[in-house]
């Protein structure tokens, strides 16, 4: 390591946190250099960055967040490559740890054994599988076992990925959905409707629909996904518009513990504006599906209101537990 380098990571230690402009102060370098030097230190593990521009801030990585590569014995390369695929870590103090780095941290805070928790993983991973159809979870026996058949208005539904797994917790997609509408982190929400968007466009291409639907958020934010969502996908399709009516009390989803009464919420505050149109299939689009009660609330009211033949459902995450009820979004 050169002067100039242990000489930031002297203050860096020294200081415990630290901003840029401040270590420009205490050391003669260019901006440039102090950059080049502070980004090295990064990818080496041994300093992390903490916040967003313009507040950014530099510490010294703690021994139990420096990125672990080592694996059991046991642990195939094939393995570690699926667990680096699907797996995040995202640590109290918001630090990501991806892929298999942050699946053995995760482990060893826990106490579990790698090398079982690896085999687990795999296999729970492997069983969802099997509900997939052309890459997508298929989820439309669930809305049959969760509806009494004259109840059932949503023909098929679809996830592009679970929302979380049995023990190990949200999966990777399922974090950054979550913190991304939580957070209002743009880069973040980027990150998902990058993913998103082509498999999206690749369904509306493929099934050959004709209307879309984006259903409206709930709570008020600056940034909402659904909007962005529905910038991106930027279709020439006709869009169904739907109305989120404001109620003297705002009550979503998510508190709601009872399918009855989201069944109520969804009936209650959802409004179909477009009326009279003759559609083959249309396609609701969601973040996230729980219960699957709003999209098939949504789906009764445009069925009731336009001569569609098809209605399926698709959203970014799902519930893989039956229809059990997530509260987090």
């Amino acid at each position: 390591m050169n002067k100039s380098k242990q000489k930031i990571l002297d203050i860096i230690r020294e200081r415990g946190q630290i901003s840029a402009n401040e270590l420009g102060g205490l050391i003669s370098i260019g901006q440039s250099m102090l950059h080049r030097h502070l980004k090295s230190l990064i990818e080496d593990n041994i300093i992390i960055k903490i916040g967003t521009p313009p507040r950014v801030y530099y510490s010294i990585k703690e021994p139990d967040q420096k990125s672990v590569t080592y694996a059991s014995p046991t642990t195939t390369r094939e393995e570690i490559d699926v667990i680096n695929e699907n797996f995040t870590l995202l640590e109290p103090n918001g630090v990501e740890v991806l892929g298999f780095s942050g699946f053995v941290k995760w482990c060893e805070d826990r106490n579990y054994k790698i090398s079982e928790k690896t085999k687990e993983y795999i296999n729970l991973l492997k069983e969802y599988e099997n509900f997939k159809k052309d890459g997508l979870i298929n989820a439309t026996n669930k809305i049959k076992t969760s509806f009494s058949l004259q109840d059932i208005f949503l023909d098929e539904l679809y996830y592009i990925y679970p929302y979380s797994l049995p023990i190990f917790g949200k999966t990777k997609m399922g974090q950054w959905l979550f913190y991304a509408k939580q957070t209002q982190d743009k880069a973040l929400m980027q990150k998902v409707l990058q993913i998103i968007v082509p498999k999206i466009k690749d369904y509306i291409e493929k099934e050959k629909i004709e209307a879309v639907v984006f259903v409206p958020p709930t709570v008020p934010r600056n940034i909402q996904l659904m909007k962005e969502l529905e910038k991106k996908i930027a279709t020439n399709l006709p869009i169904i518009k739907v109305e989120k009516i404001k109620t003297p009390i705002t009550i979503q989803q998510k508190s709601l513990k009872d399918v009855k009464d989201r069944i109520i919420n969804a009936d209650s505050t959802m409004f179909v504006q477009t009326r009279e149109q003759k559609y083959d299939k249309v396609l609701i689009l969601d973040d996230f599906t729980g219960s699957g009660a709003t999209l098939n609330v949504l789906a009764k009211k445009i069925k009731k209101q336009n001569t569609i033949n098809k209605i399926i459902g698709l959203t970014v995450a799902g519930s893989m537990n039956g229809f059990e009820v997530v509260r987090e979004i």
